[in-house]
């Protein structure tokens, strides 16, 4: 359950990054290098500090502005995306939500290691099964 709420942090940080960037350039300095070299500098800063009760806060936090300048580094291909075709990012998004919910569900409810590839990949199938019948209804 822990690495899921990690993950969710991770995420939800990554996704503030990228849309302070796209909204007003937020830590585009050098086109996004000095944000890439902060993060490999956080990463390993995380790598280092024990796993501690005492130290979860810190790390929770080291991985917060790890996620937060990825989305940054993100930016530049989001605006691109966004220049192509800009319903394709909430799109992605919200298949990513829906399959990540997927395999939280699957690793949840199962026993430690059984079935659980078994269950993402079904929630997974029966969710773009769910669509494609939708889409044939209007299509």
């Amino acid at each position: 359950k822990n690495v899921y709420a990690c993950l969710l942090i991770c995420a939800l940080a990554a996704t503030a990054g990228a849309y302070l960037t796209l909204v007003n350039n937020f830590m585009m300095l050098g086109g996004g290098f000095l944000s890439s070299l902060v993060s490999i500098g956080l990463m390993m800063w995380l790598m280092s500090v024990p796993h501690t009760r005492e130290n979860v806060g810190k790390r929770i936090a080291i991985l917060s502005g790890f996620g937060f300048l990825s989305g940054t580094g993100l930016a530049p291909l989001l605006r691109l995306t966004v220049a192509v075709n800009p319903s394709i990012i909430p799109t992605a998004l919200a298949l990513s939500i829906v399959v990540f919910i997927g395999f939280s569900i699957a690793a949840l409810t199962s026993e430690p290691g059984k079935y659980l590839y078994l269950g993402g990949i079904c929630y997974s199938a029966l969710f773009y099964m769910m669509i494609g019948s939708l889409l044939n209804i209007f299509i």
